[in-house]
């Protein structure tokens, strides 16, 4: 049977959203890194230093989880834990000198997939397309509230 148009049109984000994870992953492993070094090192780049729990709702990964990723950013030198002068209980973490060359290169290789990504459309359509991301994204970020 026939899928209805709502059906379809349901289908495109999650498969799009699939097909973007994938290139991405598969990118950023040919150089040794995953998803979550780059939304770490991108939140520390532009927001700058930030405890363990700031950076874990910055980035939206879990607090768990996060550890790991920090484990994995300080081996390869490109973050720095200290401890907070405000509470010795807990860690602030920067950027090194190295992560912010980690960072732009991992930059550099999200552009090739970006542009991978949007081969198939015009200059106009990428546009926007990214206008429409911003759009959805700032959504998310400030939500309406209550009606």
């Amino acid at each position: 049977m026939p899928l209805s148009s709502t059906a379809m049109r349901c289908r495109h984000f999650p498969l799009t959203a699939a097909q973007m994870r994938r290139v991405a992953g598969d990118a950023l492993g040919e150089v040794g890194a995953r998803k979550d070094h780059f939304v770490v090192l991108a939140a520390l780049g532009e927001f700058g230093p930030a405890s363990q729990a700031a950076l874990s709702g910055r980035t939206r990964i879990c607090k768990s989880d996060l550890v790991a990723v920090l484990n994995d950013l300080a081996d390869g030198g490109w973050v720095r834990r200290a401890p907070d002068p405000a509470d010795k209980r807990r860690n602030v973490i920067t950027i090194t000198d190295s992560g912010e060359r980690r960072l732009a290169e991992l930059d550099r290789v999200l552009d090739g997939v970006n542009e991978r990504i949007v081969a198939a459309l015009g200059h106009d359509e990428r546009t926007q397309l990214f206008a429409l991301f911003a759009r959805i994204n700032a959504h998310f970020d400030n939500p309406p509230g209550p009606a």
